[in-house]
Parts: C-alpha cells; structure tokens; sequence
C-alpha cells in the first residue's frame, strides 16, 4: 500500500487545509467529523462508502465518482475490505479562514482531541477566483460527481506539486485549485444555468450576501433593483435555479455556523444573522445543517466540553 498525507498550517498554501492520496486501502474508517471549508473525495479504483448526518443511508462512491461535502456537514467515510485507490482534499473558500487552536496539529489527530476550539482570520491574500468559485458552487450540504474521470488530472497535478518543494510551485497549486473548480461547476451545474449572471440578478447576490441581517424581504430587494417583486422572483429562480428566499436562508446560516463555531450565543447568532427570533432561527437551522444549533455551537464551546466530560466532541479539521 502507498499512503501520503499532509496538513497544513493555513499559510502554507492557498487555502488548502488537508491533502491526501491512497493506494491499496481496506478495510478502515474514519469517525464522524466535519471541515471548516468544502472537502472533494474522488475515488480513482475501487468503492468507499460516506455517512453524510443526518442522511439515512450510506452513500457508495465507486470508480471515477467525486464526493463534495460543503463546510460544518457532519460525515463519516468507511472504506470496505477491498482494495481502494482515491484522493482527498479540503479547501476553504471564504473571505476568512477558520484554524483550530493549533492548527500545527495534524486535523487527523483533532478527531477526538478535546480542549480544542475554532477561531477566525484573515489572510494575507484574497485569492479571489477560487473565492468566487466557492461562493457559486453548487452544493448546499453534499454532492455526488459519478463517472468524473477528467478529476483525475487535476489531483495527479496537484499532487506532484505538493510533494515536491519547488520554484514558484504556490502559483500551479492555485491554477490547478481553479481547475478542479471549474471541472465540478461544469458537472454540477446543468447546461442552461451557465449563462452569464446578468447585473440585476448580481446586484441582489452581492446585496443579500454583504446586508444578511437586514430586512431582506423580496419586496425591498425587488425596489433596490427597480423590478416587480414577481419578476425578480421569476428572474432569480430562472437564472440561479435557486428561489430567492432560500438563497437569503442559506445566506443566513452560513453566516450563523460561522458565529457558533466561533463561540457566539444561539441568541446572539439568531439576531446577527437577520432572524426574526430564536425559534425562527432554530427551526430553520435544523432543517439546513441537520442539527440543532446549541448542539452545533457545543462543538467547540468551552461550556458544553467542561459540562460533559464523558463527551467526545467532534472537532472541526
């Protein structure tokens, strides 16, 4: 069996959390756990199984499939006695990145490490296409690629880069990050979404992402741009495949997973991310993350570790 892994501390490259390759596996799993950012899995021969929480059944991922999971899904990955061959990879995408409280510890070994917790910061550079990348991906807890063999180029690249320290290696790590992205984009998103965004439609985008906690009604959103409410609704749900409501909901709790997991209160979060009340908020965010929120904040809350000491946390790597 060959087996490489490596785990950044956030500065090293652009955004790359964890990357890993494996050939000849059998037989293993990893625990339940979840990422700060988005974590590709692509099965290059063989099968592996994931548990996404709280899905039912498990997802069977074989030859040439890719498994997206989006940022704080709790997932497992179990590998059966049968030879294996894949390649993984975790990349954050937003404007700040979260680290652990050491985040020189290997992920890996946080699994089940207690006393560790999650903060926030912003990095030196922006890295912005791979930022627009991520923002427009088209995964809102999970998603499956199958039958993606041009995936693997992308990862063989980035893997050889990797592994070799070499001159001005930091600018084809990101090229072929950008490459990756596009090729899931084009598999993700059906042929009649992939038109350019027109500048009302973009306009709403970058008004509910940067006024989350406002009153984002349709009908105030409609006036900013100047349309009907039922037009832009039609619009927006023409061009994004998305209505745009829930885009304002999602906006919403990623904005609110970002606060717990930095220790924020349920209510506190509740009001800074636009909602009109705890119960709103919990309700909602159970049905988007699968969990409720004080049991999502207790991941990492000092709090809820000391309390429980028999617990074992899952901590976010």
């Amino acid at each position: 069996m060959s087996y490489y892994l490596v785990e950044y501390p956030v500065a090293d490259f652009p955004r790359i959390t964890h990357f890993g390759y494996c050939n000849g596996e059998a037989g293993r799993s990893i625990d339940e756990h979840y990422h700060l950012g988005y974590e590709i899995v692509y099965v290059k021969r063989g099968g592996a199984q994931i548990d996404v929480f709280p899905h039912a059944d498990p997802i069977p991922c074989s030859t040439d499939d890719a498994f997206i999971t989006s940022p704080g899904v709790l997932h497992s990955f179990r590998i059966p006695h049968a030879d294996i061959c894949y390649y993984w990879i975790g990349i954050q995408t937003t404007e700040r990145i979260g680290i652990t409280s050491d985040h020189r510890i290997p992920p890996r070994s946080l699994i089940n490490r207690r006393g560790a917790s999650s903060r926030y910061l912003t990095p030196d550079h922006d890295y912005p296409e791979l930022l627009k990348l991520g923002a427009t991906l088209a995964v809102d807890r999970f998603a499956i690629v199958r039958n993606a063999p041009e995936l693997y180029r992308p990862f063989e690249s980035l893997m050889n880069e990797i592994r070799r320290k070499r001159h001005l290696q930091l600018f084809l790590i990101y090229a072929k990050l950008l490459e990756l992205f596009v090729m899931l984009h084009r598999r993700l998103l059906p042929e009649s979404r992939r038109t350019t965004r027109d500048a009302l439609i973009q306009a709403v985008f970058d008004r509910v992402r940067t006024h989350y906690n406002e009153d984002l009604s349709v009908e105030r959103l409609a006036g900013y741009v100047g349309l009907s409410p039922s037009y832009l609704s039609r619009r927006f749900a023409s061009e994004t495949g998305t209505h745009l409501s829930e885009y304002i909901v999602a906006c919403r709790i990623e904005r609110a997973k970002e606060l717990l997991l930095h220790g924020e209160r349920v209510g506190d979060t509740a009001r800074k991310s636009g909602f009109a009340s705890i119960y709103s908020f919990s309700t909602v965010f159970r049905r988007f993350v699968g969990c409720p929120p004080s049991r999502y904040r207790g991941v990492v809350s000092r709090e809820c570790r000391t309390t429980d000491p028999a617990a074992t946390p899952r901590v976010p790597i």
